[in-house]
């Protein structure tokens, strides 16, 4: 059962009625933006988190919502094996006016040249890179979004520009794909919506992997899993050998306003019990 939030117009004509009509229950929480920067070098805004398997680091805590620069209740978990995954030593800036720095730019610290850890090699195909995002609902009441992009190649250099990541999202009951529209640079699979492959090499791509209204089920959690991806590409032949995790992450939550138990708008009965419906009928993929 596909919940889209922004599209479902039944479901947003109810909103619209019980608004109207002062009968809105309260929200479960407010709307969060939330970015996480791997690397973690660089200038950072206070609300960027900087989770991750480097040396030292911190592999899981609390996201920072960056409209009001405070804790939520959100967490999120890095991990990768160690079979097949290691460090780069630079990264770059995706090209201005692409998805990535419209959607990361003043949030991240992209063109970390001289950091030991500014890439997440995934060299073979044991290796794997994943976010665990946790703590999140399990009634069904807010959905969730996911965005990440990563740049390998230096501006003005032509290295890298075969390299591709697989990217999945687990354990979600439904979700919204919504991936940078570039078809020279995104492979999309149709008997798995929950699947992209991107190109994270080349130094102008700047295309990023996103999925929106994500319901993350009743144990309240999902995975973000990337992996090398070796299959076809648009411009013909095979995908090189490492792909790249994705550095730069935005994790976003947006309540579902619950609705009253009756509500009459213009002679239309709307009938609370939707929302619950709804609920009830949610089982995972």
């Amino acid at each position: 059962m596909n919940r889209t939030l922004r599209t479902d117009r039944s479901s947003r004509a109810l909103a619209l009625a019980v608004a109207v009509l002062g009968f809105a229950g309260a929200a479960s929480a407010q709307q969060v933006v939330a970015y996480n920067d791997f690397d973690g070098l660089g200038t950072l805004p206070a609300y960027t988190t900087t989770y991750s398997t480097r040396s030292g680091g911190t592999t899981s805590g609390f996201l920072t919502n960056s409209l009001t620069n405070t804790a939520t209740p959100y967490t999120v978990t890095v991990a990768h094996t160690t079979t097949g995954t290691a460090y780069g030593n630079q990264s770059g800036t995706p090209a201005l006016g692409t998805d990535a720095r419209d959607t990361f730019g003043g949030h991240v610290s992209f063109g970390n040249a001289s950091s030991p850890s500014s890439a997440i090699n995934l060299n073979n195909a044991d290796s794997t890179f994943t976010y665990t995002f946790s703590n999140l609902s399990t009634t069904g009441d807010e959905l969730y979004g996911f965005a990440g992009t990563f740049t390998r190649g230096l501006a003005g250099t032509t290295e890298y520009t075969n390299r591709w990541t697989l990217v999945t999202l687990q354990g979600a009951v439904s979700a919204t794909a919504a991936h940078t529209a570039d078809s020279a640079n995104v492979v999309t699979f149709e008997d798995n919506p929950f699947q992209v492959a991107i190109n994270t090499g080349g130094a102008t791509v700047g295309v990023v992997a996103r999925w929106l209204d994500i319901d993350a089920g009743l144990d309240g959690q999902f995975t973000i899993l990337m992996q090398q991806y070796t299959g076809a590409i648009p411009s013909g032949g095979n995908a090189g050998g490492t792909g790249y995790g994705l550095s730069h992450i935005q994790f976003t939550a947006a309540p579902i306003p619950e609705p009253a138990s009756v509500a009459v708008l213009g002679g239309v009965l709307a009938l609370g019990f939707v929302g619950a419906s709804r609920r009830r009928l949610r089982t995972r993929n």
